[in-house]
């Protein structure tokens, strides 16, 4: 008995250690999970904790999600790119995994708190280098991991913090959690270009939701007229200024038959996207068939160099 729980107690905390991980870097992460996954299945946890996570009410319908993405390669007309895409269904695993922590023991909020001192520190270090605290390194200069990922990741901590703080029981509890949403907004806020854009729609989002946890209130109205002033206040600013300017140029030399910049190749891969649903509505063209498919679609206009669209 004292083997099972001490076994139980290594996962848990080996799970920690990968949600501390995922904003520091892909590698770390994926060593660290896949470490502990190895030992939920080796130690026949996974079968002896199978009631835990097949009966979680999200199993049948992730189940079949994943297993369109295994059908689709019977009719795709690109096998190769279609396995590669197939393949990662196996990070579901990570949900059984994690579903099968008996949390009447080990408390869930533990995890969180994992993952929020990773990104905090990823943060820190983030604005250390842009200040010249820290010496730069190829490693993170920017960020550990991608700088989209890395800013929707933030966008989440200022969630997830928000929602800490509206429940905090005490004034250093507040501080704590207010603190670390300003460190995340100063880490986004160094992010400008193509970037920046994505922060800018993630926070835009996610506003009501944080405004609605940091002042406690369940007015509608308050919760709407806090985030429209924001918002206003936001459009004034210098990043955010020049990430739309830079922005409406793009789409201006889009449509003016220049599409070979960021926000010209994302309309162009969701153009094609659009043309592709509307000839195949039902069953789609398969599992990594997009690429093959978009060649059907191509804009004369582009750089050859950029014919292939990997992030549609």
């Amino acid at each position: 008995m004292r083997s099972a729980v001490d076994l139980e107690r290594i996962i848990f905390w080996g799970f920690c250690l990968t949600f501390f991980l995922i904003p520091l870097g892909t590698s770390p992460f994926l060593i660290a999970g896949f470490l502990t996954l190895a030992l939920w299945i080796c130690s026949g946890r996974f079968i002896k904790e199978s009631r835990l996570w097949l009966r979680q009410p999200w199993f049948a319908p992730l189940l079949v999600f994943a297993t369109l993405h295994w059908a689709g390669l019977l009719y795709t007309d690109d096998l190769h790119a279609g396995l590669k895409y197939a393949a990662k269904t196996h990070y579901w695993l990570f949900a059984f995994a994690i579903a099968s922590v008996p949390f009447n023991t080990y408390s869930p909020k533990v995890l969180l708190d994992s993952f929020l001192a990773g990104l905090s520190l990823a943060a820190a270090i983030h604005i250390g280098v842009y200040m010249g605290l820290i010496p730069p390194s190829r490693i993170y200069s920017a960020s550990f991991i991608n700088p989209i990922t890395y800013i929707l990741l933030l966008t989440f901590g200022i969630l997830l913090l928000s929602f800490y703080f509206g429940r905090a029981g005490n004034l250093m509890g507040r501080i704590i959690y207010g603190a670390g949403i300003l460190l995340y907004l100063a880490s986004i806020s160094l992010f400008a270009g193509s970037p920046g854009r994505t922060a800018l729609l993630s926070l835009l989002v996610s506003m009501p939701f944080v405004f609605y946890n940091l002042l406690g209130q369940r007015s509608f109205k308050k919760v709407s007229a806090v985030t429209l002033l924001t918002v206003v206040a936001l459009f004034f600013t210098p990043i955010v200024k020049s990430s739309l300017n830079d922005a409406a140029a793009q789409i201006d030399s889009y449509y003016s038959g220049s599409p070979d910049t960021s926000m010209g190749l994302r309309l162009h891969m969701w153009n094609g996207a659009i043309k592709i649903f509307m000839d195949n509505p039902v069953i789609g063209i398969g599992t990594g068939g997009y690429n093959l498919a978009m060649k059907e679609h191509v804009n004369p206009a582009l750089d050859p160099g950029t014919v292939s669209c990997t992030w549609p």
